[in-house]
């Protein structure tokens, strides 16, 4: 007597194929904006395409092709592990700890974005640099731009980025 596979397990099985050898397949991308201006052309990177979009103020924006190592690409993701960035809310807003006596705005506020893809499930997370100062309640904007600063850090460390026409322009 033959066996018989229906055609919904068949299908089961080829759309999970990680599932049938015990272990889901995981795929990490990701999307970085910093917008330093209102109306200005956010500087944004795109992972899955080895991509950085460069605002160049005056001129078009720059494409730069900016890709990273396996480990560069370990460091963002245990990044974002470690400050259980998933648990974020979309628009994070800045809460103080405590109420210093003096609270002073800085002048020029830059909006930040991070989106992370795994498996294709987005979880987007963005925030600003428009408060006063002091502590974040459970360090959590102190963790958002810790997680900022390592990816930019690694952008402009890449040699295509130093390699790259520099603005003839800059905002105030």
């Amino acid at each position: 007597m033959g066996k018989f596979i229906s055609v919904k397990s068949f299908s089961f099985f080829l759309l999970c194929p990680a599932i049938v050898f015990g272990q889901a397949a995981k795929k990490f991308e990701f999307v970085y904006s910093i917008t330093s201006m209102p109306g200005a052309v956010p500087n944004t990177y795109y992972s899955s395409e080895n991509l950085f979009i460069r605002d160049m103020m005056i001129d078009p924006p720059q494409k730069v092709k900016i890709k990273l190592t396996k480990k560069e690409r370990q460091q963002i993701e245990n990044k974002i592990n470690e400050i259980n960035f998933f648990s974020y809310p979309e628009v994070y807003k800045f809460e103080r700890v405590d109420t210093p006596a003096v609270i002073g705005v800085p002048s020029v506020c830059s909006k930040y974005s991070v989106t992370v893809f795994v498996n294709e499930w987005p979880k987007n997370v963005s925030w600003n640099n428009c408060h006063g100062g002091g502590k974040s309640k459970n360090n959590q904007y102190e963790n958002l731009q810790e997680l900022s600063e390592l990816i930019w850090n690694i952008i402009v460390s890449k040699k295509n980025f130093k390699k790259a026409k520099k603005p003839r322009a800059m905002y105030l």
